[in-house]
C-alpha cells in the first residue's frame, strides 16, 4: 500500500480528533517521543482540550504523510542521508 492510499484509508477510519497516545500508536512512536516532537516544533498541529493534547485528524494526517514519504530525506546525527 502506498502512502497516499494509506492516508486516504486513515481519513475514513480515524475520529475527528486524536489523543497523543492514539497518534503515537499510528506512527509507532511512544507518546513521549511525540511530546518531544511537539516541544521541538517538529510535530503536527495540536490543540489542548480539557488539559489534554489532541491532534485534529486532517492536520495530523498531513504531518504524518511527511513522516512516511519514502522520497523524504532521512535525518541522522550529523546531517541528512
Amino acid at each position: 500500500m502506498d502512502s497516499h492510499t494509506l492516508i486516504n484509508s486513515l481519513k475514513e477510519e480515524l475520529p475527528p480528533m486524536l489523543s497523543r497516545r492514539e497518534a503515537a500508536r499510528l506512527g509507532r512512536w511512544s507518546a513521549g517521543t511525540l511530546a518531544n516532537k511537539d516541544c521541538a516544533g517538529t510535530g503536527p498541529e495540536r490543540v489542548i482540550v480539557s488539559g489534554r493534547t489532541m491532534y485534529p485528524r486532517e492536520a495530523f494526517l498531513a504531518w504524518f504523510a511527511t513522516q512516511i514519504d519514502p522520497e523524504r530525506p532521512k535525518r541522522v546525527a550529523g546531517g541528512t542521508v
